[in-house]
């Protein structure tokens, strides 16, 4: 498949894809029975979670609007951008947890820019759906304790898209 401008970056959870259920501050604390998600240790990027999503897209219409061409877009980030990819929804835990594995910080961007295809990452399952226009691709290999199969050749093949990459060159 053939993509357009290529953009992205690691983008950062909004906290949306929690479950109503749960209050801001109940999911700020990263908590939840026993577990701790793990970049309230390894990360301290000195900034609300909200806000710094918030900034990630920000970045994102800047780097769109650099490049300035009425074409398709591809936009690449490590967080999910799609609810219907949320990670084993009503399950409790995973309700909880869901907070932080994507924004929904990039609609109205996918909308007012024409984004065609939207690639990401950060869980451990592979899924590729088509709505309103965007084909939302996740092409996670996972740890190998979660494939389908014990052939990594396999699994890699399985987890791969192949696109055509235009490149734009500034004179």
């Amino acid at each position: 498949m053939m993509i357009g401008p290529f953009v992205g970056n690691t983008g950062w959870y909004d906290y949306s894809y929690a479950d109503p259920k749960f209050s801001l501050e109940k999911i700020a604390k990263r908590k939840y029975y026993g577990a701790t998600w793990q970049d309230k240790v390894k990360i301290d990027w000195a900034i609300e979670d909200r806000k710094l999503s918030m900034i990630a897209a920000k970045q994102t219409i800047k780097d769109i609007e650099q490049v300035k061409q009425k074409k398709d877009y591809t936009h690449d980030t490590y967080r999910y951008t799609s609810q219907n990819l949320q990670y084993l929804h009503h399950i409790e835990y995973f309700d909880y947890f869901n907070a932080f594995i994507g924004t929904s910080d990039f609609e109205s961007i996918y909308q007012s820019y024409n984004i065609k295809y939207s690639i990401m990452g950060h869980v451990h399952f592979r899924n590729s759906f088509k709505e309103q226009g965007v084909t939302y691709i996740c092409p996670c290999l996972g740890y190998s304790r979660e494939w389908r199969t014990a052939d990594i050749e396999n699994e890699i093949r399985h987890a791969l898209y192949q696109f055509s990459v235009l490149i734009l060159c500034r004179n």
